[in-house]
Order: C-alpha cells, then structure tokens, then sequence
C-alpha cells in the first residue's frame, strides 16, 4: 500500500529523489566526458568535437545545479547531506557559480564585445567563455556525485524508516502480486523500484508506464 507521508516529508522526499536523478544524470555526462577525451577541446578544434564536449559539459553542470536549486516550491537539499572536503567544496561552489553565469545564463561580465573600424573595414572584437572542464575537475566531480549520492540514499532510508507499519511489509521475496498491484498504481511518466537484492539494496530495476 502507499505509504501516508507528512507533507513535510512528503516535500524532502521528493527533493532527495529529484536532487538524485539530476546528480546521477550529471555523473553519466561526466563519465562520457572522460571516456571520449572531452576535456581540453577549445573552439577551433577540428570537427565537431567542440560542440560535443559544449553540449556533455553543459548537461553536467546545469543537471548539477539543479539538484541545489530551490525552485518554485522553494524547498532545497538538506546542507547536512552534502560532506565535501574543502577541495571539493571549493569545485562546488565554483560549479554553481558557473552554471548561473555561464551555462543557464550568459552574465554580461563572461563576455567582451569591441566593434572595431577602420578605412573601410568593419569588425567586432569578441571574447566569450569557453564549455570546457580539466580533466582534474571531473575526476573529482564523480568522487564527491558519488559521496553525494550515498548521502541521499541514506537519508531516503532514513526518513521512510518510520513509515514502515513492519518488516512483513516489506518481505524479501514479495510477491508478484503485490509487485503488479503497486504497478497497477502508476501514472504516466512514473517508475517505482523493484528490490532485487536481499538486503534491500539500492540496485533497482525500474519499471515505467508509458
């Protein structure tokens, strides 16, 4: 049956679910980044290669961002769940300050236009950020997503722990009746997880309707 949540909770639940599925697609950007060399490509590298790191390297730091945007609802991620040390916070904070001045928005401050002319000859001098990240930072980035994300796991847990009438509940070997009652449940653009391991681990199988 569906669990009765304080609204309370029922608004921290839904950030943590929300903040993880924004921080695990960031980590999967990351992890194509480093796997096809897209971390010191500028410009006028050859092909399209720039465009492809732009785009991978966009993804990451705008679906980072969000997982600590508060949003209309005004509800943020809990500050205690995110435990880095100063290097990382460091990489944070300087995430952060990239996406609102580069990556969501285009801060007059990033950019230098100069009109230039001269005997017949027009041009504008420009400068603009450049959609790049060293190697370094994403290497880092995925150790403390992957810190990040084990917090949020753990605090999920914490907080439905009460909810839990009794263990019987949740019995290791449900059966598919029950499984196929919650799917029956489901709206669309929802999934629920189905645990696959006897202790209850988060290694889900997810199920959608479409």
């Amino acid at each position: 049956m569906l669990l009765q949540l304080s609204e309370r909770d029922r608004k921290t639940l839904t950030k943590l679910y929300s903040a993880a599925a924004d921080i695990g697609l960031a980590s999967q950007f990351g992890k194509i980044i480093i796997k096809r060399k897209l971390y010191d490509k500028r410009p006028f590298s050859r092909g399209t290669v720039y465009a492809q790191q732009a785009a991978f390297v966009t993804g990451l730091v705008t679906s980072y961002g969000r997982a600590f945007s508060s949003g209309r609802g005004g509800y943020q991620l809990p500050k205690s769940l995110v435990n880095y040390d100063a290097d990382e916070a460091a990489l944070h904070a300087r995430l952060l300050d990239l996406r609102n001045k580069v990556y969501a928005h285009s801060d007059e401050e990033k950019w230098s236009v100069r009109p230039w002319h001269g005997k017949g000859f027009s041009t504008i001098i420009s400068g603009q950020p450049e959609y790049v990240l060293p190697r370094g930072d994403i290497e880092m980035f995925l150790r403390m997503s992957a810190k990040l994300l084990d917090s949020i796991r753990q605090r999920e847990q914490q907080l439905l722990q009460p909810y839990k009438a009794s263990e019987s509940a949740f019995d290791q070997a449900a059966s598919w009746d029950v499984i196929k009652a919650a799917l029956e449940t489901l709206e669309v653009g929802e999934s629920l997880s189905i645990p696959i391991a006897p202790d209850h681990s988060v290694t889900p199988e997810r199920r959608a309707k479409g």
